[in-house]
């Protein structure tokens, strides 16, 4: 489940199947698109599911991202509490891919990203 807060508004995409029981690679792409995104849960490398987004945030929180456990308010309504992960997170990768600006010039695209 994908769950984009923006101030109190959720945006919920669900996977179109289960998660199978032991190890698995889950995923989110995350692609802006003008002020919003498309987002698409991936499940062993197969998408499970897609969802635009009519609004995208610019910034990260304050206090970064919080993995495993919720470092302020609950992201999402599904459960209550700080909702520590009880399962092994082996590995966690973030790849952030710049757009190229017109012309292959992509200093604006860098530039955005240094902000974050």
């Amino acid at each position: 489940m994908f769950d984009y807060n923006v101030f109190g508004e959720h945006h919920v995409l669900r996977s179109d199947r289960p998660a199978p029981v032991g190890a698995s690679t889950l995923g989110v792409r995350f692609r802006r698109e003008g002020r919003g995104a498309e987002v698409t849960l991936l499940l062993d490398g197969e998408e499970a599911g897609h969802l635009s987004l009519p609004y995208a945030m610019t910034i990260m929180s304050s206090i970064g991202p919080s993995v495993g456990f919720d470092a302020g308010s609950p992201v999402s309504q599904e459960y209550a509490g700080s909702f520590p992960f009880e399962g092994i997170l082996h590995r966690l990768d973030v790849q952030l891919v710049s757009p190229e600006a017109p012309g292959g010039d992509d200093a604006a695209a860098r530039e955005g990203m240094s902000r974050q």
